[in-house]
């Protein structure tokens, strides 16, 4: 089974182009067992070079032992922030990345709501630094 045409997620927004999108879904999502209903491309913002996307994949799921007509779609573990660059039509997964970074700010939050130190231990700054970077 093909996978749907990527839509936006807004009217009149750009979208990565379709040719070079579904190369990168294709060599990078594990599609396989899963029946992918839509694809939605949002443009969030564009900074120099690169445009950032947030690519969400649904995916039909039927809830077990409530019947072939009580299905939804889910986003699940298929929801990826891209970097693209229109002038070399590079795609560039930043999703990894940024589940660092939040993972990095959940220690600093539990740090400072559990123990009452706010203080950056050694290295945290730099970590925070290299995550922001790579963002």
């Amino acid at each position: 089974m093909g996978l749907p045409s990527p839509v936006p997620m807004r009217k009149e927004k750009k979208i990565i182009p379709k040719d070079e999108l579904m190369f990168w879904v294709k060599n990078n999502v594990d599609t396989e067992g899963v029946k992918v209903v839509k694809i939605r491309d949002a443009h969030l913002w564009t900074q120099g070079d690169y445009e950032r996307h947030r690519l969400d994949i649904f995916e039909k799921y039927e809830v077990e032992g409530e019947g072939e007509f009580c299905w939804t779609n889910r986003i699940a573990e298929r929801s990826y922030f891209l970097h693209y660059n229109p002038s070399s039509k590079t795609i560039e997964d930043k999703t990894k990345t940024l589940d660092e970074l939040k993972k990095l700010i959940g220690v600093f939050y539990r740090r400072e709501h559990y123990t009452n130190d706010s203080v950056l231990m050694a290295g945290d700054l730099e970590k925070l630094t290299e995550l922001i970077y790579k963002l």
